[in-house]
Order: structure tokens, then sequence, then C-alpha cells
């Protein structure tokens, strides 16, 4: 599954996507401070890439796996903003900045 919220996240006040099985890849380039996006895989990994001027409040969750370029829990990124949740039962979870 592949989100690519360049225009959605501006527009829309929240985007949930969910799969059973399965890898998510996430691109965020625009958000707003009511843009809500939570991303959920009982079984796969998450990949997030934000670009680097996106301010968004960061919250992660994995039960088996692992996160990298992030902690888990809550954090701000850029001052904060909208949500942004990545939760992964049985998968990592991936962060990155886009230049």
């Amino acid at each position: 599954m592949w989100i690519n919220s360049d225009e959605k996240c501006a527009y829309d006040r929240e985007i949930i996507e969910q799969t059973t099985t399965g890898n998510v890849s996430v691109h965020i380039a625009n958000m707003n401070k009511e843009s809500l996006l939570n991303v959920k895989t009982e079984v796969g990994n998450i990949e997030l890439n934000l670009d680097d001027a996106i301010q968004c409040r960061f919250v992660t969750k994995s039960e088996v796996g692992g996160i990298v370029g992030a902690s888990e829990g809550t954090s701000k990124i850029n001052g904060g903003g909208g949500e942004v949740t990545l939760q992964s039962e049985i998968g990592m979870i991936v962060g990155s900045s886009v230049d």
C-alpha cells in the first residue's frame, strides 16, 4: 500500500489507512494543523518519509519489531502540528526526512 498525501492531508481532516498484512509506505509533503493521519498494520512494516518542512505531532507504537528513525511514543517534529500515528503489531516502523 502506498499513501502519497501531497494533496490529501492539506484538505482532508482525517485519513485512516489500515491493513491486516502487508507493508505500508507513506510520503507526506504538505500537512495542515488540523490533519490527522492514522496508519495501522497488524503484520507488516510501515515506512514514513516526511519533507523537511513538515510540522507534526508524531506517534509511534510497535508491539513486535522495532522503530528506527524515531522514538516510540509521542514526539513533536519542527514544533508540532497535525498528528501522524503509525502502529504495527508485528513489523518495523521506519521514519525519515526527505530533502
